[in-house]
């Protein structure tokens, strides 16, 4: 099924910001019980979001993104409240696709206070 995802965004025919599989899926559409080989996931399009991807290192566009990002998305602010900040940073590791390093974000946090 990743493959088929992953043809589906390169070829064009689907458009998308974030991909959310398990614990990153909305609340209101998880899935209480899947039968044996079952997955779930959702799809985030690009158009609902108007937030640009922070560039590699970029920690200060990070700390950005996820303040903008808390202000347009219910379900990532509540996230971001229930979870720490390393786990937002797997979190984002997934969705960036590159490592996301909870501690050069805590210092630029602590900067920008």
């Amino acid at each position: 099924m990743q493959q088929q995802i992953l043809d589906a965004i390169t070829s064009g025919k689907m458009q998308v910001t974030n991909i959310n599989f398990g614990d990153h899926v909305e609340h209101q559409h998880k899935i209480e019980k899947v039968e044996a080989g079952g997955v779930g996931f959702q799809i985030f399009e690009a158009a609902k979001m108007h937030l640009q991807r922070p560039k590699e290192n970029d920690y200060n566009a990070v700390r950005e993104y996820i303040e903008a990002r808390k202000k347009e998305d219910p379900v990532f602010k509540e996230y971001c409240r229930t979870h720490h900040r390393k786990q937002l940073c797997i979190r984002l590791t997934d969705e960036f696709g590159w490592t996301v390093d909870d501690h050069h974000l805590g210092v630029n946090i602590g900067r920008n206070k």
